[in-house]
């Protein structure tokens, strides 16, 4: 196309679509009249010393680079998003568009009833976006699932020193950069359920119930460095089956999932005042990959990784009541009472929850990349520990509402609440430390909380109903 632009003029590329009446208009404002006309893409200018031609804003650094064209008008979104920041010199910006004089911006866009607040909550999330290869490297340096390299030993402890813990700015000149990318036939995950319950009243007000459940999840998302050569031994080597990339994180769907849980549940229906559930569960959940971004310890034996899933929890036993206090309840055909135990303790509602839960699978690990697979998080384990082989403690949790109403007229009434969460303040440990070390025996600090549930919470409400 570009054959019919002469060799002896300013070969010049000029946006097309949105930008064109603008950046017309804008050739005009500095004593250049542009004309066109209709399906061509070859505009005519009153200097015989200028051709011009017609192309995609996102195109127009590629064209330059090519020597296509000498010179074109773009967004510098565009340049970043070709990855020609190096092969173009900018020689002025022009801050104009189809809508504004200020210069555009991109911008991370949700609805209002999205939980995404933070770059962070992208995590494992789809983007629809135009520009992808900016973005990708946007998330690249917030940390989202991305990767540009992975550095080791001095080379890593420089960087870490240069920016003082933080992102790099830019990457470490002379290391093969690595990749993720998804496999071509990623499936979509789906899962096969069977079950079945059975029921039986023992009372009026009082059933009981048993109920087994069946998930097989298939087809699960899980990342695997297809970059390694196969080794003999638990340790890789340097060698890369593509000597571009250092490492190459696909998204792969071989994962797959089985669930087991029966439940045993005891209900009563309110009656005198009294309401109860009590509830208990025993499941296990086998899994090769708890979440996308979990890699094995070797790519080439991924049955090795088939142990209790991090979300496995065999034991749960949840209780909860509401009852109310059988003080100054009206009974028919007799006087209400009206005396001071009636006023203070008459109207009153209790209602306790009390759950008792057994700890989660903990993956141990040695914290370094022992086996040389580049897999990011890490995932070499010490040697004689198997995935997710540790458990963390028991957790137990008492919550309870005390409620006291005051009946106003014949249907409002007035509630005075006070709620504990964490009533008896346990220190319920949610997170342990994971790294074993590199030793025959655990380095210190190996299984110790990081993280705790909420501590004790009390809160008080006053609501009116009516």
């Amino acid at each position: 196309m570009t054959e019919r632009l002469p060799e002896s003029s300013l070969r010049l590329g000029l946006p097309s679509g949105s930008m064109q009446t603008s950046t017309i208009e804008l050739f005009g404002r500095a004593g250049y009249k542009i004309s066109l006309q209709e399906r061509s893409v070859f505009p005519r200018i009153d200097d015989d010393k200028i051709s011009a031609v017609l192309f995609r804003a996102q195109e127009i650094s590629r064209y330059v680079v090519d020597n296509i064209v000498d010179c074109g008008l773009t967004g510098y979104d565009w340049i970043v998003e070709n990855g020609n920041e190096n092969d173009v010199v900018e020689i002025c910006e022009l801050t104009y568009s189809r809508a504004t004089s200020m210069p555009a911006r991109w911008v991370l866009a949700v609805p209002d009833e999205s939980p995404i607040r933070t770059v962070r909550d992208f995590e494992g999330k789809i983007v629809a976006t135009e520009i992808v290869n900016t973005t990708r490297r946007y998330f690249q340096k917030n940390g989202v699932n991305a990767y540009e390299q992975v550095l080791e030993g001095a080379t890593a402890a420089t960087g870490f020193q240069a920016t003082s813990g933080g992102t790099l700015l830019a990457p470490i000149a002379g290391l093969t950069p690595s990749i993720y990318r998804p496999d071509a036939g990623l499936a979509t995950p789906y899962s096969r359920q069977a079950s079945f319950s059975v029921e039986h009243q023992i009372a009026r007000d009082l059933t009981a119930s048993a109920s087994y459940l069946f998930v097989r999840g298939v087809k699960l998302p899980r990342t695997r460095n297809i970059n390694l050569f196969q080794a003999a031994g638990p340790v890789f080597g340097p060698g890369r089956v593509d000597p571009r990339f250092d490492n190459i994180y696909q998204l792969e769907d071989y994962a797959s999932s089985t669930y087991h849980g029966a439940s045993f549940s005891l209900n009563r229906r309110m009656s005198n005042e009294l309401e109860f559930s009590a509830s208990y569960t025993l499941s296990k959940t086998f899994d090769d990959a708890s979440d996308f971004d979990e890699q094995p310890q070797n790519p080439f034996n991924l049955r090795a990784d088939r142990a209790l899933s991090l979300q496995n929890q065999q034991h749960r036993l949840v209780f909860n009541a509401l009852w109310e206090l059988p003080i100054g309840n009206e009974e028919p055909d007799k006087p209400a009472q009206d005396n001071w135990v009636t006023r203070i303790f008459g109207h009153i509602e209790v209602a306790p929850i009390f759950t008792v839960e057994s700890g989660r699978p903990v993956n141990p690990l040695t914290g370094l990349d022992s086996s040389r697979s580049g897999a990011f998080p890490l995932s070499s384990r010490p040697l004689d520990l198997g995935r997710n082989s540790v458990t963390s403690p028991l957790l137990m949790n008492t919550d309870f509402r005390i409620l006291k109403y005051f009946p106003v007229g014949q249907t409002a009434h007035l509630d005075l609440v006070a709620e504990a969460f964490n009533l008896f303040n346990r220190a319920n440990v949610i997170r342990l430390n994971p790294v074993f070390g590199t030793g025959a025996l655990a380095q210190p600090g190996f299984l110790q909380p990081l993280a705790v549930a909420g501590a004790r919470q009390i809160q008080f409400s006053l609501d009116f109903e009516f």
